[in-house]
């Protein structure tokens, strides 16, 4: 309990010097971010706003350890719990980031790190965003975020051990989780255990010249998602890491997003949508579309074709669980008659600490009746098997030598449920002698659904 008073009297410190930035919030009159309050309890991260670097000696067994502040805001038109010690409570993923092309010229988007979950536990009620802090009747600050407050989670919180839960025990699109106010100690070294854990050759800056970074936040809140209100917690920013690997937030003179009148630019903390569409901040040739389970959650799929200037073309893809508890075990992209793949890859990202999962590879397919196959175990095998769980990015690419049609890939989801696959448009490799005559090759996603239901394209 010791612990607890100290943090609690630091927060209130903090809640006494947020009066003076609330005054200066409200003098700017600048409120986008409130505008049109949703309905229920609706937790976003407003924020990225601080960094903390645990091994700052030098790399521990090949890691770098993080965390990153984080600030929620409620724009919904109910108070969200935040029960410390229950169930009734939000979790707090951390997840880093990295744009990087090769030799050639060939960019991919992949995570590098991950967190544990923080247990959020003291809810202020800082009018910092959105012109009023409200509460519902018999409702306060402590237990309930109330409608337009904030509550700032420094790295250091974020980072502290004692709060920090795995991630296996979430149902991310219920938001479900069984915390009765005991977390496990996890295992590993005492420095890294549970924190955003980086391989250091991952921020070698050495092996990763004119590499880009972001950080990620992703709020989880059982309310939030029974409000239907879950599509929008995660946030990302960009961040750079100088030679001792330590992270810095890109310059910018104003860091919060409720002043982000320029959302396209990838300096600021980016509200509402996961780290996914940084890829297509750095590179507008990227193609990036939501793939919805049926009553589940949501994934989210990327693609950039490179031409290699051989007569071949590189296909990369990332596929993105935003939310989805029934996660995915399988990747497909379809090949036409005589188009075969070739140098197919695969990239995951490590858990660590206890969590449970395989760490195996998922098995690639080139030959695979319907196309090039990416798949783990089945959750009839495994249910720990090394899934695309929510809150998590894997990558998949390969060679093949026609330039890119749009074409159905599909997701294969893991746990039972409504519904076996998901089916997104993407550039995938045309027949063989495709001409780009009728448009589709050209990368229209408009163009290629209209094929299919018969409709136009304006």
């Amino acid at each position: 309990m010791g612990n607890f008073r100290e943090t609690t009297k630091q927060r209130t410190a903090l809640r006494i010097a947020a009066l003076a930035i609330a005054a200066v919030a409200l003098a700017s009159g600048v409120l986008a971010i409130c505008a049109g309050s949703t309905t229920g309890p609706d937790v976003i991260v407003a924020d990225l706003y601080d960094l903390a670097h645990y091994t700052t000696s030098g790399a521990i067994e090949g890691k770098r350890a993080y965390a990153v502040g984080t600030k929620s805001l409620n724009i919904g038109d109910k108070d969200l719990r935040w029960v410390s010690g229950t169930s009734e409570h939000p979790v707090i993923a951390q997840n880093l980031y990295r744009w990087r092309e090769d030799a050639e010229g060939r960019a991919r988007f992949e995570q590098v790190g991950m967190s544990w979950l923080k247990h959020g536990f003291t809810a202020l009620a800082i009018n910092e965003y959105c012109g009023s802090c409200t509460f519902e009747p018999g409702h306060s600050s402590g237990s309930w975020l109330g409608q337009g407050c904030s509550d700032p989670y420094s790295a250091s919180l974020n980072g502290n051990q004692s709060r920090l839960g795995p991630r296996s025990e979430v149902d991310a699109f219920s938001g479900a989780c069984p915390y009765t106010g005991t977390l496990p100690p996890g295992s590993g070294d005492s420095t890294l255990r549970k924190r955003l854990l980086v391989a250091d050759a991952d921020v070698d800056w050495t092996q990763n010249l004119g590499a880009r970074y972001f950080v990620e936040g992703h709020y989880i809140a059982a309310d939030d998602a029974a409000a239907g209100n879950a599509l929008n917690n995660a946030a990302y920013r960009e961040v750079t890491v100088d030679v001792n690997r330590n992270l810095s937030f890109v310059a910018d003179s104003v860091n919060r997003c409720a002043w982000d009148l320029n959302p396209g630019t990838p300096t600021r903390t980016h509200c509402t949508i996961p780290a996914i569409y940084a890829w297509r901040a750095v590179d507008p040739a990227v193609q990036v579309a939501p793939a919805d389970v049926p009553g589940e959650g949501r994934f989210h799929v990327a693609a950039r074709v490179h031409d290699n200037g051989d007569g071949t073309w590189r296909y990369e893809y990332a596929v993105h669980n935003l939310n989805s508890h029934r996660a995915a075990r399988l990747f497909r992209v379809p090949l036409a008659a005589g188009v075969a793949a070739t140098g197919a890859g695969f990239r995951d990202v490590e858990y660590h600490s206890g969590e449970p999962y395989s760490a195996a590879d998922w098995e690639i397919d080139p030959l695979a009746p319907a196309g090039i196959e990416w798949a783990a175990e089945e959750y009839a095998v495994n249910q720990n098997a090394n899934a695309l769980r929510w809150a998590t990015t894997y990558n998949f690419w390969f060679d093949a030598p026609t330039p890119p049609v749009q074409g159905p890939v599909a997701i294969g989801l893991f746990r039972p449920g409504l519904g076996a696959e998901l089916a997104v448009a993407m550039p995938v490799p045309g027949p063989l002698g495709t001409l780009f005559a009728d448009g589709l090759e050209a990368g229209s996603s408009c163009l290629w659904n209209a094929s299919l239901n018969g409709g136009s394209c304006s």
